[in-house]
């Protein structure tokens, strides 16, 4: 089973253990043979789905402020990985890394970024784009899914999961 009972979808505040829904995730990507699941559903995520923490990142007054936040009370939201926040210079890197010990990590690590792109894109709009991506996935066959959704150089097979941005949206 899934860890779960139909019941769960009555309740939009219900949390779900972070193993259970990367249980859930990696059948979805098998079941549909679809190399860029995760992508495809964060893709359509923005802040909403981050509690919280999400709506304490949209009502700061600047998204330095904002992304702080999000760092620090991301484990309000998601107890299976943890947020970062780097800024060297004229840089900035948000990184997103997986700490439980789950299936699909590809998948998990696609959504973390897209939905970053989309706070970004929230904050700045639907034309914002990290000056790139990094993800510690093996390079699928087509990455086209990837370039068109981060409209960004990808890089597959890194040593972490981030994008990087120009440190002035800060």
């Amino acid at each position: 089973g899934t860890g779960f009972s139909p019941d769960f979808f009555t309740d939009p505040d219900m949390p779900m253990q972070y193993e259970v829904g990367a249980r859930v995730l990696s059948r979805c990507a098998t079941a549909t043979r679809c190399d860029h699941f995760g992508l495809r559903l964060g893709e359509r995520a923005g802040a909403e789905v981050m509690g919280l923490p999400g709506l304490l990142l949209m009502s700061a007054q600047d998204l330095g402020t904002g992304l702080r936040d999000l760092v620090h009370y991301m484990d309000l939201h998601d107890r299976g990985a943890t947020l970062k926040l780097e800024v060297d210079r004229d840089v900035a890197l948000l990184g997103y890394t997986i700490v439980a010990d789950v299936p699909s990590s590809d998948q998990l690590n696609d959504i973390g970024m897209s939905i970053g792109c989309n706070l970004m894109r929230g904050f700045f709009g639907a034309s914002w784009s990290p000056t790139a991506v990094m993800l510690p996935r093996q390079a699928p066959a087509d990455a086209l899914p990837w370039r068109r959704f981060f409209r960004a150089p990808v890089r597959f097979g890194a040593a972490r999961c981030c994008m990087t941005f120009p440190a002035h949206w800060l």
